[in-house]
């Protein structure tokens, strides 16, 4: 077996390797909202519980926990890839390619309202039930909650927010 220099190899290797780094640092979000931080964050009922827990990337990587009163059909919304009716807890990561894509993002929204003190920026939208936070300039989350129990939903997603923030390294 030869070692011999090949210029060839290493133009390869050095051409791959900002890729292999960088996708060996690369943030994974499936830890960063989960059934764990929804019992944190929320007091269940009796009887209630966490009954769907699921990351997927479909357009954009996002997490999705439903908890409340097991459910009859329950099993069956699932099965035809529908989350189980409760309270639910959407969080959605948007790699972003600058921090200019977040402008666009803010242009969407009609009723859109600053919000102060969480992340780079923030924009609450009381008509999609939802905050947008830009945590760095290559990353945004959407945080949306239905949960019948929130007296105060901005306040309880800035929250929410503030705690992901800290969660994503």
């Amino acid at each position: 077996m030869s070692f011999a220099f090949d210029p060839r190899r290493l133009a390869a290797l050095a051409f791959l390797l900002p890729f292999l780094v960088s996708t060996a640092y690369a943030q994974t979000y499936e830890d960063v909202v989960t059934a764990a931080f929804v019992r944190t964050h929320f007091k269940m009922k009796e009887g209630e519980d966490v009954k769907f827990e699921e990351f997927m990337t479909k357009t954009y990587p996002t997490a999705t926990v439903v908890w409340g009163r097991p459910d009859k059909r329950d099993k069956q919304r699932v099965k035809a890839g529908v989350a189980p009716s409760g309270s639910k807890l959407m969080v959605v990561f948007v790699d972003l390619t600058s921090e200019k894509d977040f402008e666009s993002i803010l242009s969407t929204y009609k009723d859109g309202e600053t919000v102060k003190g969480v992340g780079r920026q923030a924009i609450w939208s009381a008509k999609w039930k939802q905050l947008s936070v830009l945590i760095s300039p290559k990353l945004a989350i959407h945080v949306h909650l239905e949960h019948p129990g929130v007296v105060d939903l901005k306040k309880t997603l800035v929250s929410l927010a503030k705690d992901i923030t800290k969660r994503i390294r």
